[in-house]
């Protein structure tokens, strides 16, 4: 019933859900399209596909030109990298429209902000595209990479479905809540008395994806840089987002007034301690030698950059947590459900 709700068009006869679901079957782990050769967003048989960013390139410039000449992933920390994560995907006619939802982004959004501190601004239906193209691309890997394991696969495959059909479309596009949360660099964070390592890194530079769940709730997660954005899968609980929707048709953001419920709070802490820690026990003492020189080699001009903030607020005094109070385990549910938290909203990830 659920995965008819999302996408009332796509049968289960449906070829492209069939073929996907048969691969997903044959492959643990690695989830392939009966034919790999198509563009994943037209669908089109004779469109060469191309190698696309996961997530888009402008993200990676920025973080290489304000201190981070080098990309290195917390995965395999010890291997430099020169760009983002690529898949053959699309074809040259949609890599060209999911490229101008990026130039306008990047152009009116993302540099004034992390050059100029530019808090609001107005916006047309291209956010909501450009958010979406996003979080299709997320969920797209994700599932791939999962295969039969991804979370709730039938409602994923129909998102997944729905998102494209939306995106090749030139109609007007509303697929559900899409909400967008822009950070800064602060102090150094605690939560509950302990500090959380690599805050300020994490919130303000890195870049990350993923399928945000717990036992009653599935959430896309994008995160570039400064902006992060999620995308329902499942109904999104109230409370949770406050000030940070996207209107499909367009219309004013500001940052301030944005807030993150306990929910995601708790998430952005626990994915904040994860990183770091998997990155610093990873990392081998070549590598540390290597990232010191290039540091020195550079030091003046890596002073003034903002990866140089960003280590300084790491080490600064406290700041208050993004979340406000927190709230205990065996405290009622604040979606009045009549839970406890640690058994509703607050049920780990």
């Amino acid at each position: 019933a659920l995965r008819a709700r999302l996408c009332p068009s796509l049968e289960p006869c449906d070829p492209w859900l069939r073929s996907f679901r048969l691969r997903v079957g044959q492959r643990r782990g690695s989830l392939a399209f009966m034919d790999e050769a198509r563009c994943r967003l037209c669908l089109n048989p004779d469109a060469k596909v191309e190698q696309s960013h996961v997530l888009p390139r402008f993200v990676y410039r920025w973080l290489q030109g304000s201190g981070s000449r080098y990309l290195r992933s917390s995965n395999a920390p010890n291997r430099r990298l020169q760009d983002g994560e690529k898949r053959p995907w699309l074809c040259r006619g949609c890599e060209g429209r999911f490229s101008g939802y990026e130039a306008w982004f990047a152009r009116h959004v993302f540099h004034p902000y992390v050059r100029e501190n530019t808090r609001a601004f107005e916006y047309g239906p291209g956010l909501y595209r450009f958010a979406l193209s996003v979080l299709w691309r997320v969920l797209l890997r994700t599932t791939e990479d999962r295969g039969r394991d991804a979370v709730r696969q039938d409602l994923v495959l129909a998102q997944l479905e729905r998102w494209r059909a939306a995106l090749a479309s030139d109609e007007p596009v509303d697929c559900g809540e899409v909400h967008m949360f822009v950070t800064d660099v602060g102090g150094a964070m605690e939560d509950g008395g302990i500090p959380v390592v690599g805050w300020n890194r994490y919130i303000a530079r890195a870049a990350d994806l993923d399928i945000v769940e717990n036992s009653t709730t599935s959430i896309v997660y994008a995160k570039l840089a400064r902006f992060m954005f999620w995308g329902e899968l499942t109904p999104i609980p109230e409370g949770q987002f406050t000030n940070t929707r996207i209107d499909p048709h367009g219309g004013a953001f500001t940052t301030e007034g944005c807030v993150l419920g306990p929910l995601f709070g708790e998430f952005l802490f626990d994915r904040a301690r994860h990183v770091f820690s998997h990155f610093d026990q990873a990392l081998s003492e070549a590598q540390r030698e290597v990232i010191d020189q290039d540091v020195k080699a550079s030091l003046p001009k890596f002073l003034e950059s903002d990866m140089a903030a960003t280590l300084l607020a790491d080490f600064g005094p406290p700041s208050s947590p993004v979340t406000g109070r927190r709230i205990g385990r065996n405290e009622p549910c604040p979606c009045r459900s009549g839970k406890k938290y640690k058994r509703c909203h607050g049920a780990p990830m």
